[in-house]
């Protein structure tokens, strides 16, 4: 089998893919072979050629004229560097001109561009610059192509969605404004919510909360009442006030078609505000109780 020195030899200067094609093997292999040799002495590398060391200056002389071809050099280009990456990994710039057999800076300055546009990515590692392909080069597509396509479904969703709501409200609108009449089956249910949210007023008006009653004081005993009276005081109130919200969104559906309706929005809405005001002091109190609660087990402790 013919070695790197034979092949040297009978070729005088090469690069390490014309010794590749000459050998058949891979150039990566060749340029490890190319560079064991080097440390022992046998080839130089100059100008991006191998010759052997003894015979560099005499083959030269003798023929003149060899030199690579000139269609190598210039076919070697951006994307035969990018080829070559793609191929053997990150690679610098000397691992490049090795390969293709050009030099270094003619490498630099080819991809200097590419850098320039994010087709390549120039990282340093160990003290040296390493060319590599970046991440996001393998599926530019996958990225970008998802985001309308959900885009699209999301807005042709919403506009389906828009336009059959627009079909089922348009019907009753129609309806109710020449005759206004209360017989059909929504606008009785809103009317009867709307009841309902007077009747929870006037119940609610009329039944001030516990924990708002004024308590019996007394010289030498503080009396409090317990978390879960105030607790269960808080859950009745805030259901009264989420029934009140319903009922004023009811009373306020059914004014839309001109209807009048008992009690107004405004005596609801002030109830509604009556009852989230008492909420927030029940949240604080239940907390001052708790408070004093610990406080004073801690003073019943230390008593004892």
């Amino acid at each position: 089998m013919e070695t790197v020195l034979d092949a040297l030899k009978a070729m005088g200067k090469a690069s390490s893919r014309e010794i590749a094609a000459r050998m058949a093997i891979e150039p990566r292999d060749a340029l490890e072979m190319l560079k064991e040799q080097q440390e022992t002495g046998t080839v130089t590398f100059l100008n991006g050629y191998w010759s052997l060391s003894g015979i560099a200056k005499a083959v030269k002389r003798e023929t003149p004229k060899q030199e690579a071809p000139k269609e190598s050099t210039v076919k070697i280009g951006e994307p035969q560097m990018l080829e070559t990456i793609r191929e053997h990994g990150p690679q610098t710039a000397e691992d490049l001109a090795t390969l293709l057999g050009i030099t270094s800076r003619k490498v630099t300055s080819t991809l200097a561009m590419a850098t320039g546009k994010g087709r390549l990515s120039r990282v340093k590692r160990d003290g040296k610059y390493w060319y590599c392909l970046p991440d996001t080069d393998a599926a530019p597509e996958s990225v970008h192509e998802p985001a309308p396509d959900t885009y699209n479904a999301s807005t042709t969703d919403i506009a389906s969605a828009a336009t059959s709501d627009n079909a089922e409200s348009a019907p009753a609108v129609v309806v109710e404004e020449p005759t206004v009449t209360t017989d059909k089956p929504e606008v009785t249910e809103e009317l009867s919510s709307a009841d309902t949210a007077s009747d929870e007023t006037e119940s609610v008006s009329d039944t001030p909360p516990a924990y708002a009653q004024p308590a019996a004081h007394t010289p030498d005993v503080m009396e409090l009442p317990s978390p879960r009276v105030v607790a269960k005081n808080l859950r009745r109130h805030k259901a009264q006030l989420a029934r009140l919200q319903k009922a004023h969104g009811a009373v306020k559906a059914v004014r839309r078609y001109g209807l009048q309706v008992t009690p107004p929005p405004k005596e609801i809405v002030r109830e509604i505000r009556r009852l989230t005001a008492i909420v927030e002091a029940g949240k604080k109190l239940g907390g001052a109780v708790s408070m004093a609660k610990k406080y004073l087990a801690r003073i019943n402790r230390y008593e004892n």
